[in-house]
């Protein structure tokens, strides 16, 4: 029984395996005609496809429509799902469940279309929880706690 743990934030997902880092994945997206990468390889494509590149669709997680949109990607979700997907895909043999790691200005909204990108990709959710908590998960209660994200 294996525990896949995804850390998102605005700059991408950190991934971790049973306790082990695994990868960590730019939050970049990049259009080249049809092909769509997200991850590593948009972020070395960045500067030579400077036109198409979004780095806030995890900041940014919505269904609103996107200006410069296509068919294949209409809104910020459209990007974070196929960057969810790549990801999800070399594990999803190893890892029996989940548990996301959020921030903590994710909405209703926000998160209810995390989960439905994760059911999506089949991915076995068991829990979210806020990244603020999980850092003050470890520390004493006896002083003053201070996080910034």
């Amino acid at each position: 029984m294996s525990l896949a743990i995804f850390n998102l934030n605005d700059a991408g997902i950190q991934l971790g395996l049973d306790g082990d880092p695994i990868r960590t994945s730019p939050g970049y997206a990049v259009l080249n005609d049809n092909n769509l990468m997200v991850g590593e390889r948009a972020a070395g494509n960045t500067k030579l496809l400077p036109r198409w590149t979004n780095s806030r669709f995890w900041s940014q997680l919505t269904t609103a429509p996107m200006q410069g949109g296509t068919s294949q990607i209409r809104h910020h979700a459209d990007l974070a799902f196929s960057h969810l997907e790549e990801l999800w895909r070399p594990i999803s043999d190893r890892a029996t469940q989940a548990i996301f790691v959020v921030p903590g200005y994710y909405s209703a909204e926000n998160l209810s279309l995390l989960l439905g990108m994760a059911k999506e990709c089949g991915i076995p959710v068991q829990g979210i929880v806020d990244s603020s908590v999980l850092v003050a998960s470890n520390l004493s209660l006896h002083r003053n706690i201070l996080h910034l994200d």
